[in-house]
């Protein structure tokens, strides 16, 4: 149950913060934690609906029928590692 709940919460924080966390911190970078993280969300949102949208229209994400958890976590994973790299060494 604990572990779960732990699993819940890594899980979310991981789609729902960590993008749009690394990519504010591109065009933001003076601002502090708890206000990347405020903005992140925001930005995670809009960035992981546009990405699978646009995936979805260019056909790669059709062989199974459509959005996965698989596309969306391959997403998450690939954003979230080219926008830290990004945000770190520009």
């Amino acid at each position: 149950m604990i572990i779960e709940i732990l699993l819940l919460i890594i899980g979310i924080a991981a789609v729902l913060i960590i993008p749009g966390y690394f990519f504010s911190g591109l065009f933001f970078k003076k601002l502090g934690f708890l206000e990347r993280a405020c903005i992140g969300f925001g930005l995670s949102v809009f960035l992981l609906a546009a990405v699978n949208l646009f995936l979805y229209a260019l056909g790669f994400m059709l062989s199974k029928g459509g959005i996965t958890a698989s596309g969306i976590w391959v997403s998450v994973i690939v954003l979230s590692f080219v926008f830290m790299l990004l945000s770190k060494y520009l």
